[in-house]
């Protein structure tokens, strides 16, 4: 999705949700600073793209994987302490788990 195209949507739906009054009432710099804190997130380009819906529950799912670009605007937030080797042991066996359920369920 380019920029603009996410700009597109993310203009349509901010004027859907937000009463037409107050939406005309923000300026153009106003809604790109809001656009960038709360829609800035694109989920595009990613070197894996997983999506879809179970039907039988109506669940939505969806795993991406790919280079994680967002390190640097991340480090000022992240100053919490850092993952264990134990703990991402564990994050990437439960992924693999859930995944394998996932295909379970979708594949027979």
């Amino acid at each position: 999705m380019s920029d603009d195209q996410f700009q597109d949507r993310f203009d349509r739906a901010f004027r859907q949700r937000i009463p037409q009054d107050v939406a005309h009432s923000f300026t153009e710099q106003q809604r790109a600073a809001i656009r960038t804190a709360f829609g800035g997130e694109k989920w595009d380009g990613h070197a894996l793209d997983l999506r879809g819906v179970l039907p039988l529950i109506n669940w939505y799912f969806a795993f991406v994987a790919g280079p994680d670009n967002r390190k640097q605007r991340r480090l000022s937030f992240d100053d919490g302490p850092k993952p264990s080797l134990f703990g991402r042991l564990v994050t990437a066996v439960t992924m693999l788990v859930v995944l394998a359920l996932l295909a379970v369920l979708l594949f027979s």
